[in-house]
């Protein structure tokens, strides 16, 4: 077994190792459960980073000794490793700040056991070769938020029942088109099903892969299938609401990518047309959802709705910097999008309500939330330097230079808007009096400052070294564009 192979094991084995250690401790060992939650994440952290450190080349692992298309393959290639390292990276910062969390105090078992079982299903997510198996983990991502929805003090039944009756949905029908997919190609290999695609031409294959991308779709809350998570996703704890933002939706956009750019037939002009429609209805009416709240969490649930279209936009454009721009983009909003909502979660647990009547004068009471709260937002709005800035500019490029105009028309405008609603933010929370006030000078843990500062600088750095980052992505975007050597390593079962 190569290093690498070993490696990609551990990164489960851990997940799963994780997952009983939370499970056998005792609800009531609080400091045992921290300090043991502190070291399996950054041993978990360490074992991801040194997949992408060791390993430059595609490789392909075999579980059983299986030869695909039979066998069930996990690939570790650049685009997996560098998300992986991204998804860590929050995990590791959502993990300090729960230390700080009032809302899971009480469910720290549930809360923590949600929390491995929801990275074990992202590993397998990202890493998974098979359709069948990414039904699978997308099952484990989903009983992992269902855990993490219950796990605050104050969770809502009836946001766990919306979520769960929308995700279920999507996976009976994403169900019912793998089905489909084995009825016509009789296989559920990624790279098999690729390799038919380029080889014989199906007449079958529209209506099923339409039915696929709508429930991928579906989880990924795209237009028109967005409106479940505004009204999920604010509800539940506040380290769960992040967890859930910056994996979940991420995870199926990355998913998304390597399929679009793996299936020949996705790239057509029936695919490129209705998905660039469906990126720019959902950049648009998240926005404008966005615009039209005044509760801080509300803002920052519709505006990942919104920011899903622009992913979505750089995935189906038929560009090498297009797909440069999702991944940039993807990193970028994990990360920003991360410290906005920590920013409001910090600033909820200490007035009460994140109602914008409730709050006010955050600028006066404590400059450095301040200005993390002003920068993430001015990235988010895509102001210069920041990263914002750059991962819209490579879209709008790459829609001008497919001549996409339309797209990046709206982008542009879409923009706008987000400054508008983080001005709105800045204007209630920051700087405008509330009706009522904390007479209570808020005070930051040291697990809150260790969590805040890499979702800080990491965009800072990105806006301001763009050159570096695109040299680290142009390999994934070389990868993607040139599927057959993922096919070739996957149906040979070799690196």
């Amino acid at each position: 077994m190569s290093v690498s192979a070993l490696l990609l094991s551990c990164v489960f084995l851990w997940s799963i190792f994780a997952l009983i250690v939370h499970i056998a401790l005792p609800q009531t060992a609080d400091k045992i459960r921290r300090a043991a939650q502190t070291s399996l994440i950054l041993v978990w952290l360490v074992l991801i980073v040194s997949l992408l450190v060791i390993n430059r080349q595609t490789i392909v692992i075999m579980l059983g000794g299986w030869v695909a298309p039979f066998g069930i393959a996990l690939v570790t290639d650049q685009l997996s490793q560098v998300m992986m390292v991204v998804f860590a990276l929050v995990a590791m910062c959502v993990s300090f700040y729960s230390y700080w969390d009032q809302a899971i105090v009480n469910r720290q078992k549930g809360f923590y056991a949600g929390f491995w079982l929801l990275l074990l299903g992202v590993s397998g997510a990202v890493f998974t070769a098979d359709i069948f198996n990414l039904y699978v983990w997308f099952e484990v991502i989903l009983v992992s938020a269902f855990i993490l929805l219950a796990s605050g003090d104050q969770s809502k039944p009836h946001a766990m029942m919306h979520y769960a009756l929308m995700n279920i949905t999507g996976t009976l029908l994403m169900l019912l088109a793998i089905a489909l997919l084995y009825g016509a190609f009789g296989s559920l290999s990624y790279a098999e099903i690729a390799n038919q695609l380029i080889q014989v031409q199906h007449p079958s294959i529209l209506p099923i892969l339409c039915l696929l991308l709508f429930a991928i779709g579906l989880k990924g809350a795209v237009f028109p299938l967005y409106f479940w998570l505004p009204k999920a996703y604010p509800k539940p704890s506040h380290s769960s609401m992040m967890l859930l933002s910056s994996l979940v939706t991420k995870t199926v956009m990355v998913v998304l990518l390597r399929l679009v750019w793996l299936w020949s037939p996705l790239r057509g002009p029936f695919f490129t047309h209705s998905l660039v429609f469906v990126a720019l209805a959902t950049m648009f009416f998240g926005v404008l959802g966005a615009a039209s709240q005044f509760r801080f969490k509300d803002i920052l649930a519709f505006h990942i709705v919104s920011q899903l279209g622009y992913i979505v936009l750089a995935i189906v454009l038929p560009s090498a910097l297009a797909i440069i721009a999702a991944v940039y983009f993807i990193i970028h909003n994990v990360f920003v999008k991360t410290n906005l909502l920590m920013v409001a979660s910090i600033i909820e647990q200490h007035h009460g309500s994140d109602g914008f009547k409730k709050l006010g004068q955050m600028l006066k009471q404590h400059n450095y939330l301040s200005v993390v709260f002003f920068l993430a937002a001015m990235s988010l709005a895509g102001f210069p330097p920041l990263s914002g800035f750059w991962g819209k500019l490579f879209i709008i490029k790459s829609a001008l230079d497919t001549h996409f105009y339309i797209s990046a028309a709206v982008a542009i405008i879409v923009s706008l808007f987000t400054l508008y609603s983080m001005i709105k933010i800045w204007r209630y929370v920051f700087c405008e009096k509330g009706q009522t006030s904390c007479g209570k000078p808020l005070m930051l843990s040291i697990y809150v400052i260790i969590a805040i500062a890499p979702l800080l600088l990491l965009p800072i750095l990105m806006g301001l070294w763009p050159d570096g980052i695109l040299t680290c992505l142009k390999p994934i975007s070389v990868q993607l564009q040139h599927p057959e050597h993922y096919i070739h390593l996957v149906l040979r079962g070799r690196s």
